[in-house]
């Protein structure tokens, strides 16, 4: 699924969601691992307004949603691949 969708492994794509502050998020988190690696991964806001955290077996995928209630800059990270499996969440004030 990675080679389909031309995502390299263990990196989110994008590595940057930008929203402005009132917007409804949504995230489609998706684990390409093949189901037998049984590999796991994470959508992770460690702290903050948008705090969450998401773990996923190879295969599995989840709708993440929530409005955009506070302007900042949060990080999000799998908590398995930290070094290479992060990216921000940017959300702009009005």
């Amino acid at each position: 699924m990675e080679d389909e969708l031309g995502i390299p492994p263990d990196l989110f794509f994008p590595t940057q969601m930008t929203v402005n502050k009132g917007d409804k998020v949504i995230v489609h988190f998706y684990n390409l691992e093949p189901e037998e690696t049984q590999e796991h991964h994470t959508f992770t806001i460690a702290s903050g307004a948008y705090q969450t955290h998401n773990d996923l077996n190879a295969g599995e995928q989840k709708t993440i949603e929530f409005a955009a209630s506070e302007a900042g800059v949060f990080d999000y990270i799998c908590t398995y691949h930290p070094p290479t499996m992060r990216g921000q969440l940017v959300v702009l004030g009005q």
